[in-house]
């Protein structure tokens, strides 16, 4: 590529950075998951707890502190904007630099060409996409999971100490933004590698010594902070028992049978499945014709897609730091087996994706009058008549937004409410509600009634 056609395809990613940006500010957060962050958020900034986090009342040790650590900053000082500007914060701006890391990577061990074809690929990748346009921890994560990957190769092309220490801090803040699995993936991925490249003799130049008493510092750092609190012997307690142990071995949520991944793979992986899927086959035949970038794909991939899914809890989203793998390993195969239209395949994956992203960007109003209790949230601000959920538990993750409590309510003492009070549900269950309600409002997930007698 000359230098003309580079600084066009950098300002055709800058335009593409401003996109994502404004699209945040039409999104209205997710009932189940965002909202229930939020309630994290205002439960850290309220008490200046920064260590145990708190859901209403109840312990959450769900997820490590740093994510509202952000989180609560942003709602200090930005409280206006604070969806858009988490978003942003926590998802776009990692995602791009992650395609940067991904895009030196390629341009070292393939060539440049091919690292702007991969970054084109990988920032409007539907799945990736998806998912940092959500407030999860996850596209944080995965950024530093590629960050400990990326020095990794620099450490093990030159061997220079500051390469293998920035490896394991990178580990040690992604287990601190997301848990184990900033751990296991790049361990995994550096112990298949050496393997397949009959080098693991490398293994005591790793210092692992060294690497393990970084961990440990930023690990019982944290401990040590959490059990300064009344409630922390219990807290760690649930923290290294329900969700870590227990995760792995029997989850209290998300449990899916072992060939869970393979079954999803294939919608999650579109538009490149096709590609993948050949590819696998036909790039493993000889593992020792393959070069340096294959051999690394393949490290990163297989171990790790096996280890979750030996998991007890499974998630689509859990395989996100796999993603770069499995697009460099369909790029090798359209790269060698389809050379002569290896362009037009790979310009016509670029499109498919850009026209997901466009036809996400005009449909993102409809989705979320249609699909949010965005509309419902404005209508409750407007009022002050109480709140109540049928069969929607997770409706009180609205409180903050309008300012007061919601109760879940049992058919069996629906009856018994007071007169003039809202009731939230599912539409599958409006139908289970008392005759003595009024229909208020109604889009194709959600219904608001007000209870009359």
């Amino acid at each position: 590529m000359n230098e003309l056609q580079k600084k066009r395809v950098k300002f055709f990613f800058f335009c593409y950075f401003i996109l994502l940006v404004v699209l945040t500010f039409f999104r209205f957060p997710d009932i189940k998951n965002e909202l229930k962050y939020f309630v994290v958020t205002q439960n850290m900034i309220e008490t200046k707890n920064y260590f145990i986090l708190k859901y209403f009342n109840e312990l959450y040790p769900d997820k490590p502190p740093i994510y509202f650590w952000i989180l609560s900053t942003i709602k200090s000082f930005i409280p206006r904007y604070f969806y858009p500007i988490s978003l942003i914060t926590t998802g776009i701006f990692p995602l791009f630099a992650t395609g940067y890391i991904w895009f030196k990577i390629v341009k070292k061990y393939w060539n440049e060409f091919m690292g702007y074809i991969f970054v084109s690929i990988f920032l409007a990748f539907p799945f990736v996409l998806g998912v940092s346009m959500v407030l999860r921890m996850d596209t944080l994560m995965n950024f530093f999971i590629s960050l400990a990957i990326y020095n990794f190769l620099k450490y093990y092309e030159n061997t220079r100490l500051k390469y293998i220490f920035l490896f394991y801090l990178s580990i040690t803040i992604g287990i601190l933004i997301k848990g184990g699995a900033s751990f296991v993936i790049p361990i995994l991925t550096v112990f298949t590698l050496l393997i397949l490249e009959d080098n693991f003799k490398f293994i005591k130049k790793v210092h692992i010594l060294f690497g393990i008493t970084i961990i440990l510092i930023g690990i019982l750092t944290w401990f040590g902070m959490i059990l300064q609190y009344s409630e922390g012997k219990e807290y760690l307690k649930l923290l290294l028992g329900q969700e870590t142990l227990g995760r792995v071995v029997k989850s209290k949520a998300h449990i899916r049978p072992f060939y869970f991944y393979i079954s999803k793979l294939p919608l999650t992986f579109f538009p490149l499945t096709p590609f993948f899927v050949i590819g696998i086959f036909k790039l493993t035949k000889d593992l020792k014709k393959l070069d340096f970038l294959t051999l690394f794909s393949l490290a990163l991939f297989f171990p790790n897609l096996l280890f979750f899914s030996l998991v007890s809890g499974k998630l689509d989203i859990y395989l996100l730091p796999l993603y770069p793998a499995a697009i460099l390993i369909s790029l090798k195969f359209i790269d060698t087996f389809c050379k002569k239209r290896k362009k037009l395949f790979f310009y016509s994956i670029i499109s498919l994706n850009f026209l997901v992203v466009i036809t996400v960007t005009l449909g993102i109003n409809y989705y979320t009058n249609n699909y949010t209790l965005k509309n419902l949230v404005a209508i409750l601000k407007n009022e002050s008549k109480a709140v109540y959920s049928y069969r929607f538990d997770d409706a009180k993750n609205i409180t903050l937004e309008i300012k007061r409590d919601v109760n879940n309510v049992e058919l069996s003492n629906i009856e018994s409410l007071p007169t003039q009070v809202f009731i939230i549900t599912r539409n599958e269950y409006a139908t289970e509600l008392s005759n003595k309600t009024e229909l208020i409002y109604k889009n194709k997930q959600y219904s608001l009634f007000l209870m009359y007698k």
